[in-house]
């Protein structure tokens, strides 16, 4: 399923990308620029539109009944979440942007095309899709298994902040009527792992 959501997702983000690219080249951006600014945007929008709603469902109590068990103390604060998001805006603005900016010669010489080439055939999206999956998965457990080594913990506990608020994310209304059919054996297990500290809506790890 994710090459497919990448794939259609690649496809709808052609559709802005384009004329994005048209316009910051008339402002005098070189493509180096151009690339940074589009994908830290395009990464930004993706964090907003995954994230806002489920947000939403946590303010306003929806889907409430299907959210793991937390105590008054685990529900995370407005401030927090704020604070959260703000930091989220400004690394992918400032810190991500720069590290892009720095590496855009290597991503040239492995193969990237100009930022106004047109889009390859859509089994290669999808085939892309796939691999850049594989990559992603295997990177981050490494890469989060190292970030718990005492050495670097200071940091990245931030990302434990937070404890997990649902069961799961896209799947969620497939595990409904599980739960309701289940609930006296799904709510001791919510109550068990609601006590493990997670990252802010991140549902699906």
């Amino acid at each position: 399923m994710d090459g497919i959501w990448g794939t259609l997702l690649c496809l709808a983000l052609a559709k802005v990308w384009y004329p994005a690219v048209e316009l910051l080249s008339a402002q005098g951006m070189n493509d180096n620029i151009t690339f940074c600014i589009l994908l830290n945007a395009s990464h930004l929008l993706i964090y907003l539109v995954c994230n806002v709603p489920f947000h939403m469902f946590d303010k306003y109590g929806i889907f409430s009944e299907y959210k793991l068990y937390r105590s008054k103390g685990q529900i995370a604060s407005d401030a927090l979440v704020t604070e959260t998001v703000l930091t989220k805006c400004v690394s992918i603005i400032s810190g991500v942007t720069g590290f892009y900016y720095l590496l855009y010669d290597n991503f040239r010489y492995f193969g990237m095309k100009d930022v106004d080439a047109a889009l390859p055939p859509v089994q290669d999206i999808y085939m892309t899709m796939i691999y850049g999956h594989v990559f992603n998965e295997v990177t981050f457990y490494f890469a989060h298994r190292l970030s718990h080594s005492k050495s670097l913990y200071w940091i990245h506990k931030q990302h434990h902040r937070y404890v997990r608020l649902y069961l799961h994310n896209m799947t969620i209304l497939l595990k409904i009527g599980y739960l309701k059919k289940n609930y006296d054996v799904a709510l001791p297990y919510a109550k068990h792992h609601s006590n493990r500290p997670h990252s802010l809506y991140q549902y699906h790890k």
